[in-house]
């Protein structure tokens, strides 16, 4: 048990003053440890610093398992994000194709920078899965709806992500 110093000058003060310090008289030491131990008895049943014992038994263990659920929300919106903007830009380039002959170029361009950018961080098995929906025939024929949708399983939270976008080819478009 440690002692601050100005508790150990007043226990001695007091002892000197009492006369109960000499040597001689084999009580000394009996009645020094018994004021001690009144005194440690006094300081465990004190309420001081049972604030910091209440929260280390019970607001630790409430804040963890919010931490993690934060923390895996944060990171299934950021898949849901990551994967609806590769949507968007699939359908993008899919849309403004001049032609189907740059299509394919167009869309390995756009898979090699979510891989590498996102794809791997995110932990998405790769690659991820795209359906191409469209209304019209030829489905680059104008006014026609086109719907992408993406489907990824991430292995670093065990979910299958699903999301869509969906756009139409202008009117102004030359099939």
């Amino acid at each position: 048990m440690r002692f601050h110093i100005s508790q150990v000058r007043e226990l001695s003060t007091k002892i000197l003053e009492s006369n109960q310090s000499d040597i001689s008289n084999p009580l000394w030491f009996t009645k020094l440890a018994k004021r001690r131990r009144s005194w440690a008895r006094k300081r465990i049943t004190s309420s001081s610093g049972s604030a910091i014992l209440e929260f280390i038994l019970l607001a630790l263990p409430l804040f963890i398992p919010l931490a993690i659920f934060l923390t895996n929300v944060s990171q299934a919106s950021t898949i849901t994000a990551d994967l609806q903007n590769y949507a968007r830009q699939y359908l993008r380039a899919y849309v403004t194709s001049p032609d189907t002959s740059y299509l394919q170029q167009r869309m390995d361009l756009i898979n090699r920078a979510f891989e590498e950018n996102f794809f791997k961080k995110d932990g998405l098995k790769i690659p991820v899965g795209v359906n191409l929906i469209c209304t019209n025939t030829p489905c680059l024929s104008p006014g026609g709806l086109i719907r992408v949708e993406v489907h990824a399983f991430s292995s670093s939270t065990g979910k299958t992500y699903f999301v869509t976008a969906t756009g139409s080819a202008g009117p102004w478009r030359n099939s």
